[in-house]
């Protein structure tokens, strides 16, 4: 027996999908509903954002923080402890948080820090996992590109670096390698 009411679908007269709803196997239903069944899952996810939002903030706090986030924000009351601002970002003194394979959540190892000093904090950090050094890139600074220190093709160092050790000049995007290519 395809449903309790029905023998078959009322739409296409087959049984070769199972039943859903009203007569209809689950392929008629959906095809007939379509516009329905986008309307409730749109709605559904509107009136649950918020509580799949703090779901997720709460997954993210236990897996970096073992819960403890809060618990150190208050403890701090919200305060900068290198600064003395408003703070909101949690910092593992030691830098074993966030991908590290053995994070260090002890209460003394976390503080509370504001956006400019927590950036502060991993500044020499961001700049080592580049392929130079920090104290390389003060001498690099200068230079008219990373890597080059002047152009490839026509050796000037007063038309702005545009990529691949061209000049702004030199260098042509391959969007207009493929334009050119079609007109010629």
């Amino acid at each position: 027996m395809w449903a309790k009411n029905y023998s078959k679908c009322q739409i296409c007269k087959t049984v070769k999908h199972p039943h859903l709803a009203k007569g209809l196997c689950g392929f008629c239903y959906r095809k007939k509903n379509k516009v329905k069944i986008k309307e409730q899952i749109r709605s559904n996810y509107i009136l649950n954002r918020d509580l799949t939002l703090l779901r997720f903030k709460e997954n993210r706090e236990n897996k970096n923080f073992d819960g403890k986030r809060i618990q150190i924000l208050e403890r701090d009351n919200y305060i900068c402890q290198i600064c003395g601002e408003e703070g909101i970002i949690v910092h593992h003194k030691d830098n074993k948080g966030r991908g590290s394979k053995k994070k260090n959540n002890k209460k003394n190892n976390l503080i509370t820090v504001c956006r400019a000093c927590h950036i502060i904090l991993h500044k020499n950090d961001l700049l080592s996992k580049r392929k130079f050094s920090p104290g390389s890139y003060l001498k690099m600074r200068n230079q008219w590109s990373y890597k080059f220190d002047k152009c490839i093709n026509c050796k000037t160092t007063s038309i702005r670096h545009a990529g691949k050790g061209l000049c702004k000049i030199c260098y042509v995007p391959p969007c207009r390698k493929r334009k050119n290519k079609d007109i010629v």
